[in-house]
């Protein structure tokens, strides 16, 4: 069992979970509430709120989280697979973070014009997974340095990809998610696949393989595409 692929599977693929903090205006008892969230790093997520929200408050206070996310699409809730990140909060005023927040959710540019909404980097320590009956482990976060540092490179990527291989996108959409659509737009790059937002929507593709290294990247698309023309 491949456990890192299994947890960024679950992570890369959702985009909303739960998010809890410790309450000290309430003795300690848990304050958890429903977020949308951008996945950066191998683990880590971001989150966007504001200044005077309880979360905000809370993590001011005493920076442990966790944030629970759930399959979207499962046939019993009692096999869908789930997980509990579990680490430390970090206000950023990373303007890279917050470019990647809206690309991921475009309705978020109206917050731009209030000052005290603030990106927060959830950095992850530890790691409940739940994949059903008999699959459940715990795993400590180990730095994987260059799925951090893939990210660097990728506003180059996704400019080259948008510019010049609109046809590979539509490809992918309809391939892998039985999509027709004409406006997509590659959103986010990582070492197992991409984003795609097609007519509003964001869609998860997976790669074949995954990247370890930069000099695979153009490899791994061309495989990709191959493997949906002969396909289809």
């Amino acid at each position: 069992m491949n456990k890192a692929k299994n947890i960024c599977d679950l992570i890369r693929t959702n985009n909303t979970g739960v998010l809890s903090t410790y309450c000290n205006k309430n003795h300690g008892f848990p304050y958890g509430s429903f977020l949308p969230y951008v996945h950066i790093h191998q683990f880590d997520i971001i989150i966007l709120i504001s200044d005077i929200a309880e979360h905000t408050k809370n993590l001011n206070e005493f920076k442990k989280f966790s944030f629970v996310i759930n399959e979207d699409n499962y046939k019993s809730p009692f096999e869908a697979k789930r997980l509990c990140l579990q680490g430390i909060a970090k206000k950023t005023n990373q303007k890279e973070f917050r470019l990647r927040y809206e690309r991921f959710f475009p309705d978020s540019l109206i917050y731009r014009e209030f000052n005290d909404f603030n990106c927060w980097l959830l950095e992850v320590k530890h790691i409940r997974y739940i994949g059903g009956f008999g699959n459940m482990f715990w795993e400590d976060v180990k730095i994987n340095k260059f799925e951090n540092e893939i990210y660097k490179f990728e506003n180059e990527i996704l400019e080259h990809i948008n510019q010049d291989h609109q046809d590979a996108l539509a490809n992918y959409i309809e391939f892998f998610h039985n999509k027709k659509n004409i406006n997509n737009k590659l959103i986010g790059f990582d070492s197992i696949g991409i984003n795609i937002m097609s007519e509003s929507k964001n869609y998860r593709v997976n790669f074949l393989e995954e990247v370890t290294s930069f000099n695979q990247i153009r490899r791994t698309f061309k495989k990709l595409s191959d493997h949906v023309k002969e396909e289809k």
